[in-house]
């Protein structure tokens, strides 16, 4: 407990219900696009969560993602409307305290949402890139099946090759998990693997919304980069949805997959989401004291 009567601990599975209704309730919140929604992973992913109290009262939550090779995204922030900023800082303190003992290197953040810049900027992060947001308007395709690699289905049991092409193609920050994979394949509407002599090299995983696809993600193996194999799978998913429009979300610096969407007809259709992120030292230092100053798909 500190003077200002604010008690920061761990979060246990009895603040489910309180958590899910407070989170709910602020005009301060920030959920991280996951393939999971808070309901699902509060009950079996909440080891970096911390939570604040003032007299038995919720007044915060902050929450970070299970470390994957060294990084981690801001999973959850809530604040209570009438909470100081100084709040956001003490929740994050405490939380890179733990996350020490994890591994952990780097936290990044999807901010959206002006209230939390001013809170990252004066809390040590900084923006290194970010994520742009393109879509294709429904219009059909001349598409020839290729003749030197097969496209196939990808199934349940492709997913531990999936995920090594992933992480060969990615930095840890953008690979997806295995069990992020087991998740986002139940929403697939395309799912699909190019395979060149017998070698599987690249792959897509669409998903879909009301009245469009979601291209969630394309990699291909380094070594066979810049053959192809990316844009024949883009261009095969729209020979497969013709009448949708087509969405992706893709890193600004991702120069090679951008020119592979635009040459495929898709164009910017709104402002560029900034990412953010704080590297951290092993043991975790205290967060510096300043003021705040003004290759993948997902």
């Amino acid at each position: 407990m500190n003077p200002t009567g604010v008690s920061i601990i761990p979060y246990t599975p009895a603040h489910y219900r309180g958590v899910l209704q407070f989170s709910a309730q602020q005009l301060r919140t920030h959920h991280h696009l996951d393939w999971r929604q808070i309901n699902e992973w509060l009950r079996d992913e909440y080891h970096h969560t911390m939570l604040a109290f003032r007299h038995q009262t919720l007044i915060g939550v902050l929450s970070v993602s299970p470390p994957h090779n060294g990084t981690a995204w801001l999973r959850l922030v809530a604040l209570h409307d009438q909470a100081p900023a100084s709040l956001f800082r003490d929740l994050l303190q405490t939380t890179l305290a733990h996350c020490a003992t994890s591994g952990i290197y780097e936290i990044a953040v999807l901010e959206m949402e002006f209230w939390l810049q001013v809170l990252l900027e004066s809390s040590g992060f900084r923006a290194f890139d970010q994520i742009v947001h393109l879509i294709r308007e429904p219009a059909p395709i001349e598409y020839t099946p290729p003749r030197d690699f097969k496209i196939r289905m990808v199934r349940r049991h492709d997913l531990r090759i999936v995920e090594t092409i992933d992480h060969a193609a990615f930095p840890p920050l953008w690979q997806m998990s295995l069990t992020d994979l087991e998740e986002c394949s139940t929403y697939a509407v395309s799912f699909t693997m190019a395979v060149v002599e017998k070698h599987v090299v690249a792959y897509q995983l669409s998903t879909s919304y009301s009245d469009g696809i979601h291209l969630a993600r394309l990699a291909t193996w380094p070594s066979a980069q810049k053959r192809g194999l990316g844009k024949r799978l883009v261009q095969h998913l729209i020979a497969q949805f013709p009448h949708h429009s087509i969405t992706v979300n893709t890193q600004s610096s991702n120069l090679a997959a951008r020119r592979i969407y635009e040459n495929l007809g898709f164009v910017t259709q709104k402002m560029p989401t900034p990412v953010w992120h704080l590297l951290l030292q092993s043991p975790v230092s205290p967060l510096p004291q300043f003021e705040a100053d003004s290759q993948s798909e997902f």
